[in-house]
């Protein structure tokens, strides 16, 4: 590979990495083309010489994004011990992920805004919700459609969260979703008993 290949492919990859967690950040549409090849470092001019579009950058920074996300719960739940229902409820409804959104779950933080997106979007998360579902809920102990659910709650107590003003009911609000999930799970262990569809139905 020549010199410029190999240093356009490392520009390419600066670009996805950025957009990925300035996406995080301020959602889809937050920030243009123009501000992500500058913060690279490179001119808005060249910017098709990376990508066929927009959305096709955004496709790729997704991509990325989500294999980032794997990456970090893999190393985060390590840190705790390796993969469980515990440790995933701690990393994920923590304080810390909750403040860093550009270093976070990239379901969280963009989903209200995929939902209104082309089909490529919707099956990028779609793939990676499937990804959970069969992937990660045998490491936790779960079935799929266990994943499922608790995925829901956690990522939406993550979004509410992050729309308060008052620190301590945002506290309140993942603390309560950690609560509630164990709770729900305590209760299948011990009766032997699958846990409720819905976290509301848990007294």
């Amino acid at each position: 590979m020549g010199y410029s290949q190999a240093q356009k492919k490392e520009n390419h990859e600066r670009i996805v990495s950025i957009a990925a967690t300035r996406f995080r950040e301020a959602g889809l549409d937050g920030l243009g083309v123009a501000a992500i090849m500058k913060e690279a470092g490179l001119t808005h001019g060249g910017f098709y010489a990376h990508f066929g579009s927009r959305d096709d950058m955004v496709a790729q920074a997704l991509e990325f994004a989500f294999q980032e996300d794997e990456e970090r719960l893999s190393r985060a739940m390590g840190r705790r011990g390796g993969p469980s229902l515990d440790a995933f409820l701690e990393v994920y409804l923590s304080p810390a992920h909750r403040d860093t959104p550009g270093q976070g779950c990239t379901l969280a933080a963009v989903a209200c805004e995929a939902a209104r997106k082309d089909e490529t979007v919707k099956r990028l998360f779609q793939n990676r919700i499937e990804t959970y579902a069969i992937k990660l809920a045998p490491q936790l102990g779960l079935t799929e459609e266990q994943m499922l659910m608790v995925l829901s709650t956690v990522a939406g107590a993550l979004v509410l969260s992050r729309t308060v003003e008052d620190s301590a009911m945002s506290d309140r609000i993942l603390e309560g979703a950690r609560h509630q999930l164990r709770a729900c799970f305590a209760e299948q262990k011990k009766g032997g008993k699958a846990p409720p569809s819905s976290m509301y139905s848990v007294a």
